[in-house]
């Protein structure tokens, strides 16, 4: 990391020209208004930075995040609903995907809103992975109330997925899920446990 940064310091240090460009303050979570405490700054040369990466902050604030984005980075247009989308819950949802709610077996600290999960079930004795690389949108806590953020909050008692339609089928299982938390850049399949079949 350090590396990195010095690396960065002196690109920007030698270059001729930078341009202000704007990126998240902290980290934000999918579901979340963005405000001006969200915003931040930095200098850039011009070929750093792409084209989609918005420039002002107006451009941002008021509108929801679709997906997480990650403290000092760029604020892109695909990763926030579209200006007129609202801000409700379903603003979030991608095109094409259905959120779903699925509850689990008992109160758990784990997954937390940004997580990503695989989702996997036991079947005549034997393990098989129903969906992998399932963003975790919100979680419903114990107390009834549905967090896009978790910090302190009580257990979470059932997580709300977005999945394509042809996916929901797969969570339509008797049998308790097992959830497996995965890194988020990790987006591999998994070949050694089998694939369920649709109950």
């Amino acid at each position: 990391m350090y590396t990195l940064i010095a690396l960065c310091t002196l690109v920007i240090a030698q270059a001729d020209e930078t341009v202000r460009v704007m990126v998240a303050s902290k980290e934000i979570a999918p579901g979340t208004t963005i405000e001006v405490e969200h915003l931040t700054t930095t200098e850039l040369p011009p070929d750093y930075v792409p084209n989609a990466v918005l420039r002002q902050p107006e451009e941002a604030i008021g509108r929801v995040v679709r997906e997480p984005i990650l403290v000092n980075t760029y604020i892109r247009e695909e990763r926030l609903t579209a200006p007129e989308g609202g801000n409700n819950l379903g603003a979030i949802v991608p095109r094409g995907m259905r959120i779903i709610q699925l509850p689990l077996p008992r109160p758990a600290t784990w997954p937390q809103p940004t997580d990503m999960i695989d989702i996997a079930y036991i079947r005549d004795g034997a393990l098989c992975m129903a969906l992998e690389s399932v963003w975790v949108l919100y979680v419903e806590t114990r107390d009834g109330k549905f967090e896009s953020w978790t910090v302190g909050s009580p257990p979470v008692i059932s997580v709300l997925l977005a999945v394509a339609p042809n996916q929901i089928p797969q969570l339509m299982a008797e049998e308790e899920p097992i959830l497996m938390l995965r890194n988020l850049v990790d987006m591999s399949t998994t070949d050694a446990i089998p694939r369920c079949q649709v109950p």
